[in-house]
Order: structure tokens, then sequence, then C-alpha cells
């Protein structure tokens, strides 16, 4: 009974406000309900709802969201602002905030500096930052002292020695077929590349192709054998390793060629020294014969 009375009485007195425009009063079932014109149309503020919930703003009444302190603003479709009035995401937050778990954290410093720590795998750091020159930098000046790493294959060190453990990596493409697969233009001061040489071409064994050989091939094939035609290279490319192999392996063959052919000349030459010498050896003999022939010919017409 007592109950019934002091409902009764806060009805009363709630309805009766010195403004009857402005209202303030609970409807009986379990809705408190705020009106103030000026400020708008008001509505259910404190509503005790199924499942034992207690909602503020009920249906969202109060069109302009829900306020708590100056810090905080629900809007009706689900946005909630942090020190901002205003929320344009679904979460806005106007300066820093941090998530933990213990020491494990994640933290924005209101600087669009992002910070991670596991505390079971070090001391993490500032792991992405808005760097100077309108840069995105992963792993700041190197906090994660481990270094950066993309996926399972793809690590970045600190000390500047990068790599990728598997798969390919392209340039230019977005289907590499090599480890490093670029279309367009590479500049480098120098390139290595591991070769195996071509020395076989100096072993006692080595078959030379004949030059009269090798010209026929070339006037019929239009290359040079063992070199794959230009046609080829268009459409596949060519192994820089091996066709510099191929280059030297030429190169070392015309060495053969070329002392070969010094050799032959040599021997021309020492023919023709020795040609040379029987020429004159007749000469002197002929002008001995002819020096005595006159001789006689002068002692017969003496007589």
């Amino acid at each position: 009974m007592k109950r019934q009375i002091l409902f009764g009485l806060f009805l009363i007195y709630s309805i009766l406000n010195l403004n009857a425009q402005n209202e303030f009063y609970f409807n009986g079932a379990a809705d408190v309900i705020f009106k103030y014109p000026p400020r708008g149309s008001g509505g259910r503020a404190f509503v005790h709802n199924n499942g034992n919930v207690l909602t503020l703003n009920f249906g969202g009444d109060f069109t302009g969201g829900t306020s708590i302190g100056t810090k905080f603003r629900f809007l009706n479709d689900g946005k909630l602002g942090i020190n901002n009035y205003d929320p344009d995401y679904n979460l806005t937050v106007n300066g820093n905030f941090k998530v933990y778990n213990g020491a494990n954290s994640f933290i924005y410093n209101g600087s669009a500096d992002i910070l991670l720590k596991c505390d079971l795998r070090g001391t993490g750091g500032r792991a992405m930052v808005h760097g100077t020159g309108n840069t995105l930098v992963l792993n700041f000046e190197g906090d994660f002292t481990g270094g950066t790493k993309i996926g399972d294959n793809v690590y970045f060190n600190n000390s500047g020695n990068s790599y990728i453990t598997n798969g390919n990596f392209g340039l230019g493409t977005s289907s590499p077929a090599y480890k490093l697969d670029v279309v367009g233009t590479i500049r480098a001061n120098e390139i290595k590349v591991d070769m195996n040489g071509a020395d076989f071409v100096f072993e006692e064994d080595y078959h030379l192709m004949p030059l009269t050989e090798l010209e026929k091939f070339v006037k019929e094939q239009k290359h040079l054998p063992e070199i794959a035609p230009a046609g080829e290279m268009t459409e596949n490319g060519t192994g820089l390793g091996d066709l510099n192999t191929k280059l030297l392996q030429k190169i070392e063959e015309l060495t053969l060629y070329v002392t070969q052919k010094d050799k032959e000349v040599k021997q021309l030459m020492d023919t023709r020294k020795k040609d040379q010498k029987e020429r004159e050896k007749l000469e002197n003999q002929i002008k001995t014969l002819s020096e005595r022939l006159g001789k006689i010919e002068t002692l017969i017409s003496r007589n």
C-alpha cells in the first residue's frame, strides 16, 4: 500500500511540473520519459528492457543520440564518439587510445604512431608511423629489433639484409614466373652471374668444327652452332649465365681458329722462304752456267 501511495505521489508530482511543456515522468511500465521542447521532442530516457537490460534513449527517441558528460556520444545509427561530439565512423576517437591485455598492448599515441607489444615476443614498438615526406614507415627506426616480416616469405632485416625465402617476386608484372621477374629495365653498376666457364674448349679431345663446315652451317642456319636463333631469344628470352658461357666458348673456339691459321701462315712463310732460297740458288746456278757458257763461246770464236 505504501508503494502504491508513493508511486501515485511521484506520478502526480512529475506531471504537475512547474512548466507544463517540460516533462519528466514514469509511465508505470518501467519507462522514464524526459522532454524539454526547446531541445527537441525527447522521449524514453530510461527503460527496463527485455533480458533485464537497462536501455538509455530507448528506440532512439532522442534523435540527437546519447551523451555521457562531454566526452562520450552515442549516435542512433550506431556511431560512438570519444572526446568527439560528432562521430563520423562507428568509433571516432579524438586523441590517443590503448587496448591491452596484461603486458600486451595496442596503442595509438595521437601522433600518427601505432605501437604494438606482445610481452612474450620482445619489447615491440612503433609498428606503423606516418613519417616525414608523407611516407608510411613500418617498424619505425627498427623498434622491432628482429626486423619486419611480410607473410611467411618476405623478411626485412634492420641491418639491410632482406630476402624472400620462397616464391617469386615480380616488378612490373602480377604473375612472376621466376624468383625475380622484371618487366622493364634494370640498371646496375655490376651484375655477378654464377658460371661454369668454357675451358673444355682447350681440352685435347675437343672437336673443333672445321671452318668449311662452320661456313656451311652459318649460311644455312643464319646463326652460330649452339647459339639460339634470334627468334627463339625474342620469344623465350635467354639465360644470362648460359649465354655468356656459350659466347665464351665461341671466343675460345675463335682463339683456336686464329692459332691454327697463325701456324698455317707461318708454315706458308717458311715454305716461301725455302722456295725463295731455292730460287735464288737456281738463279745463281743459271748465272754461273751463263758465265761459263759465255767463256766457252769466246774461246770458240777465237779459234
